[in-house]
């Protein structure tokens, strides 16, 4: 029980922990082709290289040689931390990686390990593999452990079923030697194996077979074995037109091949191939790249299964992949870089990946990681990605792991478009597990990201990222905090869950947005608040922009159908029958919004049912011309300090019995009880106002640019209600994030605690230049141009306005100087006399 416990354990680890190395590589500049890149070696002495925490008995891994100084290898040395990575030294062998774990020894101060062989079963051991084979019985385990095994024509006895298992293709290698033969390393010839037969998790290696019929690291005739994580690597064959480098396939045989690597072939016709007959070959995960031979894959024979491997042609003579010489080769959710050639016989491809592809396969060309350094992994941005058929891959045997070991149920962030019992199974032989570089940390690869430089969708109460706002939402509970990066989102119909209050907030109004996609996108709201929420729920500080809606009552940004909080949201770029629509019983605020651009065919704002408050909001440029619209006369819609451009006289209307207040607001057009509602209006600046509102037309800062804020001098400015702006939520801020309170040098029109509130949207925050400064700015400046200047406006010249000035200050020398008439004291006696009046008449302007 306790070796079965050991060979179960070995098993796993062995065929799962699979690794893929490049070439090997003689050493011949520092140890006379004694190693090569890639040996398995252990510390003959202690303080080899001079290094004193390494003593005999310690092993590594051979990575190059140099002659640089005394003649020595560079040896990853296991469980080492502390070295240094070899770059730019290595003359001869392999090439070192960036690693800090290698030293420099010489090379009589270690030896190749020589691995040992263990009939686990019979509890045996033996030199060599063949006579391990020549003692064992159908059903023994052969264990090999670490290290190179110098064996060539290994034959398995007649009838012979059994399992050998090595440690890992980067730890247990079968050497061939390189002599030139008639020999494989394997040798099943007409040996009547089966697929109990096991060979896995170890590498075969330096096989030359030079007869006509033969593999160089395997002949198969009329048997059945299974190769499991098994690296065929720099194996030749005889050359001519038949035979292959790795394995040569033929009469009645069914080999099977998982998670194998076939690199470095070279002298033959293919990598792998097929001699005819009733033969049946099953290739799922391997990899075939990086051969010299005149093609990678020939099949000939019966019928053939090739399903999720990657193959490369373009090392190759001809540049085929695969070719079906006779007989028939399924092949499903494989990546080809080269040529497919059906030869004589028929390919039939499903689900795969390859330059001139039609059907369900993808016509393109596969993008690795890094081909050239053997890394056939699909890159981040290549297709094939999430592609495949996995009901195709489970019905070969395909497992939970990749030929890395790694995830097969790793989904990408790109869209899932296979098929099966999962749709993001990977083309090829290896799962992408990231989706590559997260400049912003949110667990989303930058080239899936819409926000790669900011983190995407990040919900703060649970602390988890999700690639879009609507799965961060789905994701959510109640009371959750969702927050948006600084980037454009481009979604469209996003739900909150159904009686969840969440709170959704961006970067900011002009920093975060949420692009409807307009006419590419389905019809219908950026974002719906469906039901069951209260006040509690709140969209803040982002854009909604391009919302869509064409038909109905659907609005094209926003649609409310629960109480809700809406704060500094812009709404532009909508199209529908608005762009906002509440309907419910509850209370809606919508506070320091912005209505822009939009282009409504009823309004840009409709509510119905329940109340809604707009505080500090502004609307302009939008068509047509209402701006707001209340129906039902079940509850009412209030516009506090809000700015409201329009030009059309219907910009607000209260219909079907329909109450509206307009309260501190400024309205560049408005006409009183237009429809059958009742609009209450108090404290507000339009034309033809009456009662306690002001009949005239604001002055804006800069209309032309957008900008809305009351023009120093304008009429509005401290003339609002206080107390109502406190009642309605009103905040210490206005639209602008400026403070709410100034108080302009215009005489306080406004009521409530503070009389100097602004209608409108925006406070003003200054009274303009202060020409003379002397701290009164020109506009409550009576001598707004200095003393002696005769230019009581500041405008920077004397003219008749400032002469009309000049006679209220006129008092003679008895009445001394007047309030604000220093400007007319051009002799500087403190009065204002006939003097004075005659150096003004030179000063007047033409």
């Amino acid at each position: 029980m306790r070796i079965q416990v050991m060979i179960k354990c070995l098993l796993l680890a062995a065929t799962v922990g699979i690794t893929q190395t490049a070439s090997a590589q003689t050493i011949d500049c520092a140890c006379s082709s004694t190693f090569s890149a890639g040996d398995r070696v252990v510390a003959l002495v202690d303080s080899p290289g001079g290094f004193s925490s390494l003593t005999a008995g310690a092993q590594g891994t051979v990575v190059c040689g140099t002659t640089l100084g005394e003649p020595s290898l560079l040896v990853k040395w296991d469980n080492w931390t502390h070295g240094h990575d070899g770059l730019g030294n290595c003359t001869c062998g392999g090439a070192p990686t960036a690693t800090n774990d290698h030293r420099y020894v010489g090379c009589d101060e270690v030896g190749r390990i020589i691995g040992a062989v263990t009939n686990v079963t019979q509890g045996t051991t033996y030199g060599t593999i063949q006579s391990a084979l020549d003692n064992a019985t159908s059903g023994d385990a052969i264990l090999l452990t670490a290290g190179t095994f110098n064996e060539d024509n290994i034959v398995f006895p007649n009838g012979l079923d059994v399992t050998i298992t090595g440690l890992g293709p980067d730890l247990t290698i079968i050497d061939g030697g390189g002599a030139a033969d008639q020999n494989p390393i394997l040798n099943m010839a007409l040996t009547g194996q089966t697929s109990a037969t096991v060979i896995s998790a170890l590498t075969l290696h330096n096989g030359v077979n030079t007869t006509i019929t033969g593999g160089g690291a395997v002949v198969i005739a009329g048997t059945s074995p299974v190769f499991r994580g098994v690296h065929f690597r720099d194996n030749t064959g005889p050359g001519g037109n038949a035979g292959a480098a790795h394995l040569i396939a033929s009469g009645a045989a069914s080999p099977r091949f998982e998670r194998c690597i076939f690199s470095g072939a070279s002298g033959a016709f293919d990598a792998i191939g097929t001699g005819g007959g009733t033969s049946n070959i099953v290739m799922l995960q391997c990899l075939v790249a990086q051969s010299a031979t005149f093609q990678a894959v020939r099949l000939e024979g019966n019928q053939h299964l090739v399903v999720n491997c990657t193959i490369s042609g373009f090392e190759t003579n001809w540049g085929n992949a695969l070719q079906s010489f006779a007989g028939t080769v399924d092949a499903s959710n494989s990546v080809f870089d080269g040529l497919i050639s059906s030869g004589s016989g028929v390919i039939t491809t499903n689900r795969c990946l390859y330059a001139g592809a039609t059907g369900d396969n993808i016509d393109a060309a596969p993008t690795f990681v890094d081909a050239m350094n053997g890394d056939y992994r699909l890159a981040d941005a290549s297709l094939g990605t999430d592609a495949a058929d996995f009901d195709a891959y489970l019905a070969a045997g395909g497992g939970l792991v990749d030929l890395a070991g790694a995830s097969r149920r790793s989904d990408f962030c790109v869209a899932d478009t296979g098929v099966g019992g999962i749709p993001y199974l990977d083309m090829g032989t290896y799962e992408s597990q990231d989706d590559g570089n997260d400049s912003d940390g949110d667990a989303i690869g930058d080239q899936c990201d819409q926000c790669p430089n900011s983190p995407n969708v990040y919900n703060l109460t649970q602390n988890t990222y999700h690639p879009s706002i609507q799965d961060g939402l789905s994701a959510a509970l109640n009371g959750d905090v969702i927050e948006l990066g600084a980037c454009v989102f481009v979604e469209d119909n996003i739900f909150l869950p159904n009686s969840t209050d969440i709170t959704l907030r961006g970067a900011g109004m002009d920093q975060t947005i949420i692009d409807g996609d307009g006419f590419n996108s389905p019809e219908g709201p950026i974002i719906v608040i469906p039901g069951g929420q209260t006040i509690a729920t709140e969209i803040s500080d982002l854009t909604l922009r391009n919302g869509r809606s064409i038909s109905g009552d659907v609005p094209g940004a926003m649609a409310l159908l629960a109480p809700a909080t809406v704060r500094r949201v812009k709404f532009t770029g909508s199209t529908g029958r608005e762009s906002l629509r509440t309907n419910t019983s509850g209370t809606v605020l919508i506070d320091q919004c912005i209505f822009t651009g939009n282009s409504a065919v009823s309004e840009t704002v409709f509510t119905r049912n329940g109340i809604v408050d707009l505080v500090q909001c502004l609307f302009y440029g939008n068509s047509p011309g209402t701006q707001v619209v209340r129906e039902s006369s079940s509850g009412k819609t209030s516009l506090i300090n809000c700015t409201v451009v329009s030009f059309a006289h219907d910009s607000v209307i209260a219909r079907s019995g329909a109450e509206v207040d307009l309260v501190n607001t400024v309205l560049t057009m408005i006409t009183p009880n237009f429809s059958s509602g009742v609009l209450n209006i108090s404290r507000c600046l339009f034309p033809g106002a009456g009662g306690n509102n002001i009949n005239g037309a604001p002055t804006f800062v800069n209309a032309a640019g957008g900008d809305y804020r009351l023009a120093p001098g304008s009429l509005g400015i401290d003339a609002a209600d206080y107390d109502s702006y406190v009642a309605a939520g009103g905040g210490p801020t206005d639209l602008a994030a400026a403070p709410r309170t100034f108080d302009s040098c215009v005489t306080d029109a406004g009521t409530g605690e503070t009389t100097h509130l602004d209608m409108g949207a925006y406070e003003t925050q200054s009274d303009g230049p202060d020409t003379d400064s002397d701290s009164i700015p020109d506009l409550c400046d009576p001598c707004a141009g200095g003393a002696t200047t005769g230019d009581t406006d500041g405008d920077g010249d004397v003219d008749a306005d400032d002469y009309g000035r000049f006679n209220e200050c006129l008092a003679g020398p008895v009445g001394g100087l007047g309030n604000g008439c220093e400007c007319f004291d051009f002799d500087d006696d403190n009065d204002n006399d006939l003097l004075d009046f005659a150096e003004l008449q030179t000063l007047l302007a033409p």
